[in-house]
């Protein structure tokens, strides 16, 4: 019986070292890769990048807007950390990593959106795995997401829970200073104006957002908010937006905010410059880009 007991505590300490092994060399790899979505927080938590603009905002904002373009424009450095699926929490825990190891941009280019101001759901929750093997990390994004104790701890589990396979999905994407243009055409996928969008805020959510506009305002930060084309058919099916331009130009006047709205732009009638209703696609987005560029040097913001 004795020799079974050792045997046993022998096989699980040995297979429980194997799993962190494991765990550290995935956790290792991610870190270091730039595959989409951990090149946003790779990016974030690397010194160095001292961008000039900064550029925040969920999939409207990563594949909207051309570093390269706006680079040109103004001789600068852009860095476009626009997180796919994601709500202002989310984007505040990405914001606050980056400003822990790079100092403050000039310009901070935030998009406006109907889906930003609700607490993110799990959507692509294997984006932080890699977070977990530093306390500071740790403490940056656990706030933002509930993830058990089992993922926190276990080597190995949170991986092979969520599915390695989505893990390491390869998403054609490459991405340029945290842009992808996509080369995507209207009709590949469901254009239809029937998922009911609506405006909703979370409180907490709100919160945050004005203590970020207070401090970045005190550090002596350009911002601007920028609204996103959407397709002209779609936009007014979007509910409550009234209430959502309400708040945003409360702080637009209370913290000295322009407000860059191209939801009537002509582009919103274009459908060869979108791969569905709320996206563009890469010939939209870069005409787009070029559109923000003039905007921005009519507003003297850089």
């Amino acid at each position: 019986m004795r020799k079974f007991i050792i045997r046993t505590f022998a096989f699980v300490a040995m297979a429980t070292a194997m799993m962190a092994l494991l765990d550290i060399a995935i956790t290792y790899q991610a870190q270091h890769s730039d595959l989409r979505p951990y090149w946003k927080w790779n990016h974030a938590i690397r010194s160095g990048n001292d961008a000039d603009i900064y550029i925040m905002g969920n999939s409207r904002a990563w594949c909207h807007f051309s570093p390269a373009i706006l680079d040109s424009a103004f001789d600068a450095n852009t860095m476009n950390f626009g997180l796919d699926g994601a709500g202002f929490d989310w984007q505040l825990a990405n914001y606050n990593l980056y400003r822990n190891n790079n100092p403050k941009p000039k310009l901070l280019i935030m998009t406006i959106d109907y889906s930003e101001f609700s607490i993110t759901a799990g959507y692509e929750r294997h984006q932080f795995f890699h977070l977990f093997l530093s306390p500071e990390l740790r403490d940056s994004v656990f706030p933002v997401h509930h993830f058990s104790w089992a993922e926190r701890y276990l080597p190995m589990y949170r991986y092979a829970n969520y599915g390695l396979d989505k893990y390491f999905d390869k998403k054609p994407y490459t991405l340029y200073k945290g842009y992808a243009g996509q080369d995507r055409h209207w009709g590949e996928f469901d254009n239809t104006t029937s998922t009911n969008p609506r405006y909703a805020a979370n409180g907490q959510i709100m919160e945050k957002m004005e203590r970020h506009l207070a401090k970045a305002s005190s550090e002596g930060i350009n911002m601007v908010f920028v609204h996103a084309p959407t397709y002209s058919r779609y936009y007014p099916t979007i509910k409550n937006l009234d209430s959502m331009w309400t708040i945003v130009h409360q702080w637009s006047e209370k913290y000295d905010i322009p407000i860059i709205d191209y939801t009537s732009d002509p582009i919103c009638d274009d459908t060869s410059c979108f791969y569905n209703p709320r996206h563009l696609n890469k010939k939209g987005a870069e005409r787009i880009s070029r559109q923000l560029a003039n905007d921005i040097k009519e507003l003297n913001l850089l």
